[in-house]
């Protein structure tokens, strides 16, 4: 990163994703104050260099959004995945494959926090538009599928 700061500066995106590249290692470490700050410094650069409505500011969100879910603040994961999701919609409208990944995401972490009636409406929602898409990749389908389903069972157990 040394010498990509030298050649690039410290405001280029190829630093935001040398940045992202930590916030793998450190999550993956579960060293998530560490992986929210690299995350945080990512998606400052992307601001300077492409302004507020960009895809990857987008998706620095949802990367944020996952930090904040494992750590277990599935609010914050909510906020930053609903914001990354309004996003998408501008770029690639509801029906795209890419929403599907964004719902989908959305439903695991309302599903972790015990909104079961949330996150089956978002896995429905990921099932309906991947089925639009992608009727071979069977093992996404089945997966989302089963959490939906999952997600059912739970809202029927728990009112």
């Amino acid at each position: 990163m040394v010498i990509d700061k030298k050649l690039y500066g410290e405001n280029h995106p190829i630093i935001a994703v040398r940045y992202n590249n930590l916030v793998l290692i450190y999550s993956g470490k579960q060293e998530y104050d560490k992986a929210i700050q690299y995350s945080e410094k990512a998606l400052k650069i992307y601001r300077n260099a492409y302004g507020e409505d960009h895809p990857e500011i987008a998706i620095s969100y949802s990367n944020l959004a996952l930090i904040y879910s494992d750590t277990g603040n599935y609010d914050k994961a909510i906020e930053y995945l609903q914001i990354s999701l309004e996003m998408g919609r501008k770029y690639y409208g509801e029906d795209h494959p890419k929403m599907a990944n964004r719902y989908n995401n959305l439903a695991v972490v309302h599903y972790l926090k015990g909104d079961y009636n949330s996150a089956a409406n978002c896995y429905e929602k990921a099932y309906n538009i991947i089925l639009k898409f992608d009727d071979t990749n069977t093992k996404d389908i089945e997966t989302i599928k089963a959490n939906y389903l999952a997600a059912k069972e739970r809202m029927k157990n728990n009112p």
